[in-house]
Formats: C-alpha cells, structure tokens, sequence
C-alpha cells in the first residue's frame, strides 16, 4: 500500500488507520505487523475512529453528519462482537481450534480466546512445506479436531487432503483478505463477519452449516452501507487528500 501510494506521486497526507490498534507481530516479519486487524471487530471500531478523524479535519463542514454516521456503524460493529462472543464462548476451549489455510485470524483469535493454527503464514504466496502438513495431521489427529476450514480465495487442494488423512469436516470456506460478491454471504464487512464466526462455530461443535445461509446486516440499510461509504474513502483518499494505509 505505502508503495502504491508514493508512486501516485500524491502529496496528500498519509494516515494510518491502524494507529489506535495494538498490533500482532509474528516470528519472521520483523518490525513489520500482522495486517489483518480487521477480522477482530473491535479493531474495526478503531479503523472508523481515524476514518470519522481525519474526515472531519478535511471536511468540518460535514462534521455533523460525519458523527452521525460514525455512531450508528459503530453500534453495529459492537452488536456484531456481541454476537460473535456468544458464539464463541459457547464452544468448549479445548474445541476452540481454528485451522486455516493461510494465518489471516490471529486477531480474531486474541480477541475471542481461539487457538489459531494456519498452514501458511500470513501471505498466501509462501510455499507449503511438507512438514508444516504433518505437524497439522499429527494435532488434528492428536486433539481430535472436528473441522478445518479453506478460504474462499486459497485453492482447498491441501487441506481436502489433510481432512481425508484424519477425518476431520472441511467446514464452509472463509473469507479472509477480501470481502465477497454481490449476493454472497460475505457481501459487506459485518455479512463476512458474521458468516465466518456462525461458519466456524457449526463447524467446531461438529454441526453441519445450511447451504442457504445468508447472513442480514445489522441495522437499517442506511447504516449499513457505511461500510461501503468508508471503503470509497479509502480509494477516493488521493483526490480528496484523505490517504489511509495499513501498517
């Protein structure tokens, strides 16, 4: 993203939108975090306070409705934590074992108190070693894991295998880098959300997930297309001098 940005030749302000989160950092990345924050809701609630902030500094204007705004997604991101709590809370600990394919969930992880093992790290480019294959067929078998779960954007090859050799269920596939189509169940940032956590939790306790599960957004449509407003943000930041990066 930072090189994105420099080579716009844009001399708009570069804001870190990840600035109010406190960030998980993984042996081999060096000073560089793990960037996927936004699967903990709570962290998202940080991402909209520097995205209301930096707004209402370049439009005051608009500051009413701004916070207007701010305060009504905000309520649906913490009706979405809510929700997920409950969910998770309800799965015995000694279930609560998230395998995934690549390892975009370790803040979902701290957040809900879930043991978090991906087969890769936290880019989907790196090469899958064999022996990161057995150490996961070994735990599967060796804690008798009920389910593990491929990402919508990852192809599922390796772990239909991983789940044949212990027996473990594939659950329903997550989305982790990017949010889904139009008329998917991942549709928006709190569908995604919500379909990943109702996903794992079936998929944990040994429960089959319906077919037709499509989650609603909370809140009024109004609302729930702020999600969408503060993701045009992001894009339309160079023109509007408003520029947000992940760190």
């Amino acid at each position: 993203m930072e090189e994105l940005i420099l080579n716009s030749g844009t001399k708009a302000p570069m804001i870190a939108a990840t600035k109010y989160i406190e960030p998980i950092y993984k042996d081999g990345m060096g000073m560089s975090p793990d960037p996927h924050a936004w699967m903990d809701p709570l962290s998202s609630v940080q991402y909209i306070k520097v995205i209301k902030e930096s707004l209402i500094a370049k439009f005051p204007e608009y500051s009413d409705e701004i916070i207007t705004k701010h305060n009504a997604y905000k309520a649906e991101l913490f009706a979405l934590h809510d929700m997920i709590s409950i969910w998770m809370d309800s799965i015995p600990k000694e279930d609560r074992v998230l395998i995934t394919s690549h390892d975009a969930f370790s803040y979902f992880g701290r957040r809900y108190d879930v043991k978090v093992l991906p087969l890769l790290g936290t880019s989907t480019e790196a090469d899958i070693e064999s022996s990161s294959v057995k150490k996961l067929i070994n735990y599967i078998k060796e804690n008798r894991v009920k389910a593990i779960f491929s990402e919508t954007t990852i192809n599922p090859k390796v772990l239909q295998q991983i789940a044949k050799a212990t027996g473990a269920s594939l659950g329903l596939p997550l989305y982790a880098d990017s949010i889904g189509d139009e008329g998917s169940p991942g549709n928006s940032y709190i569908n995604m959300m919500k379909y990943n956590a109702r996903s794992i939790f079936d998929g944990l306790l040994g429960k089959i997930a319906p077919n037709d599960f499509y989650p609603q957004s909370f809140g009024d449509e109004e609302n729930g297309s702020f999600a969408f407003i503060m993701l045009g943000v992001i894009f339309i930041g160079l023109f509007f001098g408003v520029i947000l990066k992940l760190q």
